[in-house]
């Protein structure tokens, strides 16, 4: 009975949340013995053949950044961060200290508007962090401030970074559910908070790069 009242609450707050390379056989073979009437020529190489080898020379496309460009990358990338930071936070005071029994609890709590269960429903709801990819629209932004193919290794690590904060952020969520119903502890809450609270840092220290790496 336990189960299934807890799976009845998980679905009712995910539901509230937002040439072939052989030569021919049949060439004709010359005359055995029969002495060449013209030398054979040296191949010229085609135009494609001699762009391919040849050595390349620096690109035209690396350059450093100018100051503006810089402050205006770091508004960029620092901004899309506090926007997932000012989100989680907003979630955790939704969440509050209480803790309902059980799932019936849980349930019966969502119809009084100021309870944890009802503020947490809709926080999910307004904020729809656990979709909310938008830290991709300020990685194009900013990669568009460098000339093409010239941004910084950093920039590529502060994308992937942030595509796992939002997957911390979304397991938070999901534990943090779990939590309100009693089905975790208070430990599990925290370890997932503390995992949020890393990728912030590494997700500011790979800023910090991408602004090293660009002057």
């Amino acid at each position: 009975m336990r189960r299934a009242t807890v799976a009845l609450l998980l679905v009712v707050l995910t539901a509230c949340a937002p040439a072939s390379t052989g030569g021919d056989a049949s060439q004709e073979q010359g005359t055995p013995g029969a002495p060449s009437s013209t030398p054979l020529a040296t191949p010229t190489p085609s135009a494609s053949v001699a762009a391919a080898t040849a050595t390349p020379g620096p690109s035209a496309s690396a350059r450093m950044l100018s100051a503006a460009e810089i402050s205006q990358v770091q508004s960029i990338l620092t901004a899309s961060l506090k926007h997932y930071q000012d989100a989680f936070a907003a979630g955790r005071k939704a969440l509050g200290t209480t803790q309902y029994a059980d799932a019936v609890a849980g349930i019966a709590a969502m119809d009084e508007p100021t309870s944890s269960a009802a503020r947490f429903r809709d926080w999910r709801t307004s904020s729809q962090v656990e979709q909310d990819i938008s830290y991709l629209d300020a990685f194009d932004q900013a990669e568009a401030i460098y000339a093409p193919g010239s941004g910084p290794a950093a920039l590529q690590d502060w994308q992937a970074d942030m595509g796992d904060l939002t997957g911390d952020i979304g397991q938070w969520v999901a534990l943090a559910v779990s939590w309100q119903i009693n089905q975790v502890s208070d430990a599990d809450l925290a370890d997932a908070a503390r995992a949020v609270a890393d990728a912030f840092a590494l997700v500011q220290a790979d800023v910090s790069a991408v602004l090293a790496q660009s002057s």
